[in-house]
C-alpha cells in the first residue's frame, strides 16, 4: 500500500483473508480507494456452498465490499 499498490488480489485457497483485511485497515488507505478480488475454491461452487463460502470471505476480510469475487479453479469435468 506505501508504494501504491490499490488492486489487491487473495483467494480463499491462499488461507490468507484475514491477514489481507488487517493489512488494508491497517494501512490507512481509505477503503473506496481500494480494490480488492477474491476467488472462490470449485469444490464450493454449488449453491448453498457458495453462499456461505462468499459470507466466510467476507467476515475475514472484514473491509466491508468485496469488489470482485471470481471462480479460482474450472471444477473438473
Amino acid at each position: 500500500m506505501e508504494i501504491g499498490y490499490r488492486h489487491i488480489d487473495t483467494a480463499q485457497y491462499y488461507h490468507n483473508e484475514a491477514a489481507v483485511g488487517d493489512g488494508l485497515r491497517a494501512s490507512g488507505v481509505p477503503r473506496d480507494d481500494i480494490w480488492v478480488t477474491t476467488k472462490v475454491w470449485w469444490e464450493r461452487l454449488e449453491r448453498d456452498a457458495l453462499i456461505v463460502s462468499l459470507k466466510d470471505s467476507h467476515a475475514k476480510l472484514d473491509i466491508g465490499t468485496i469488489d470482485l469475487a471470481l471462480v479460482h479453479w474450472p471444477p473438473p469435468g
